[in-house]
């Protein structure tokens, strides 16, 4: 995939009708800048699609991980049990480190596996989890 992009984009500084007139060297840095940031968009089209083809395999374990803690803190709110504080917001950040570190990932070009994408949606579902279960008894 990537080899073709680069094969696409290598005229493509030459067929810029402003740099024709341009320095060689000018030329050479254009067409160099032009196929990376080619390669970046690829790259993120590549991470962003493999963030939703594990979203829709791993929905089911979200969805499943959403309902067991709404009907965990159900559940409890009948028990003379009180709510963790601390859990609640341990789920919080959970979540919202991992939509960070996420956002992170799908724009860093460098080189990093893509075990990130089912992690990061597992981590999503315990979070969710987490925040659900510990929620106050009376909102």
């Amino acid at each position: 995939m990537l080899s073709t992009s680069i094969g696409q984009v290598k005229g493509i500084a030459s067929s810029i009708k402003e740099t024709q007139t341009m320095p060689t060297m000018l030329k050479n840095w254009a067409q160099e800048r032009i196929i990376s940031t080619w390669l970046w968009g690829s790259l993120i089209v590549y991470r962003a699609n493999m963030l939703v083809l594990y979203w829709f395999i791993l929905m089911p374990f979200t969805i499943a991980a959403t309902a067991d803690g709404f009907w965990v803190r159900e559940i409890s709110t009948f028990r003379f049990s009180s709510q963790s504080p601390i859990r609640h917001r341990f789920g919080v950040l959970i979540s919202s480190m991992t939509l960070v570190s996420v956002c992170v990932w799908v724009v860093l070009p460098i080189p990093i596996p893509s075990v990130v994408a089912p992690l990061a949606i597992v981590a999503i579902g315990f979070a969710t989890w987490m925040w659900l279960s510990n929620m106050q008894k009376r909102i």
